[in-house]
């Protein structure tokens, strides 16, 4: 019975909550506890869990995050995984940093089935690493020697060429004044421990997602207002740092003022941002989640879709000031993108003007 202290008095004060807490939390990780005594000599109280998968594969408070085996086992995995990511191209590229080498073992081969990943014991090891990995995305505990989490956050956020990276910090620290010194570093989320799998591979999807997000504002125009509009509103948008509003604005104006040119280049735009191709590559994946190349066709699709709105130039002179090398190429991919020519977007474009004016 909680709050009930039975026979002698103790010494100090006691709340007799102690035994009850203690069966609860066998009952909880499905264990029974027993007591044997004798009267002058004391008492025996035993505790007995279970340590096999079936006591716990029904158990909806439970989440079976991995079957941990042996250390060597994990090792390998993860070594395999940081291979992976040497050669995977432009595979989505997650950076965790952690020092407790067991939990850092275990989100990398939690990752690993969705993600390149590659670990670093600290910040330190983690800053040698960067510019080698460029990763799309920083994964990393607060607490590490050397170097600690937040300022590795800060270090990432005052760095033009990482500023956009996506930060998520993960803490034992759960106090509401401790989340929002990590948010107002400049964090893109804050999980305390011990925190849900599914809930971090849920935050690394929404933040992939809203990437996606700030490239459709790119390629309607005026992005950098767009997203302060949005994000004011309350829309799903990151928060921009100044590196990158001011980054995002270059780019945006660049590639309007230059996207009527056939024979523009990523080089030639990657120039102009001061950066060499591999860091911009990087740096427009992560922000948008497209690659360069993608995010200019874009662009040029959605400026020969207002064009085509005008209908005061033909299909073959809208695509000569959008940028393609001819009309067939154009046909090809305006299709490939909205599932129709130009033409018949054209003409079903105005079809829904006519009724959305009559209505």
């Amino acid at each position: 019975n909680r709050f009930e202290t039975l026979g002698r008095k103790v010494k100090g004060p006691s709340s007799g909550i102690g035994l009850s807490l203690v069966r609860e939390l066998v009952s909880l990780l499905h264990g029974r506890i027993s007591v044997s005594s004798e009267i002058d000599r004391g008492s025996v109280f035993s505790v007995i869990l279970p340590t096999g998968y079936e006591s716990y594969c029904n158990d909806t408070n439970v989440e079976l995050i991995l079957n941990d085996g042996n250390t060597r086992e994990i090792a390998t995995t993860v070594v395999d995984s940081d291979h992976t990511d040497r050669t995977s191209g432009d595979d989505f590229r997650i950076l965790v940093v952690e020092d407790n080498d067991e939990l850092r073992r275990m989100l990398c081969r939690m990752l690993a089935d969705g993600y390149s990943v590659v670990e670093a014991c600290d910040g330190q090891e983690a800053i040698d690493k960067m510019d080698e990995l460029l990763p799309d995305m920083i994964i990393s505990d607060i607490m590490m020697p050397r170097v600690d989490g937040l300022e590795l956050l800060e270090r990432v956020r005052s760095d033009s060429a990482r500023s956009h990276i996506p930060f998520v910090l993960l803490s034992a620290k759960s106090s509401v004044a401790e989340r929002i010194e990590g948010l107002e570093c400049g964090a893109d989320d804050y999980l305390t421990k011990p925190f849900s799998a599914s809930y971090l591979k849920a935050r690394i999807r929404s933040l992939i997602r809203q990437r996606t997000r700030l490239k459709d504002c790119l390629v309607a125009g005026n992005p950098v207002r767009n997203v302060a509009e949005k994000v004011a509103e309350g829309d799903d948008l990151p928060m921009l740092t100044g590196f990158d509003t001011e980054f995002v604005g270059r780019l945006s104006d660049y590639i309007e003022r230059e996207s009527s040119r056939p024979e523009l280049t990523i080089d030639e735009i990657a120039s102009s941002m001061n950066m060499g191709r591999t860091v911009f590559n990087r740096k427009v994946k992560s922000l948008f989640n497209v690659t360069p190349v993608e995010l200019l066709s874009a662009m040029r699709l959605k400026r020969a879709e207002s064009l085509l709105c005008s209908g005061d130039l033909t299909v073959a002179e809208v695509s000569y000031r959008c940028g393609f090398t001819s009309p067939q190429y154009f046909n090809r991919v305006f299709k490939s993108h909205y599932g129709c020519t130009p033409s018949e977007w054209r003409v079903n474009s105005c079809k829904a003007s006519v009724v959305g004016q009559q209505a």
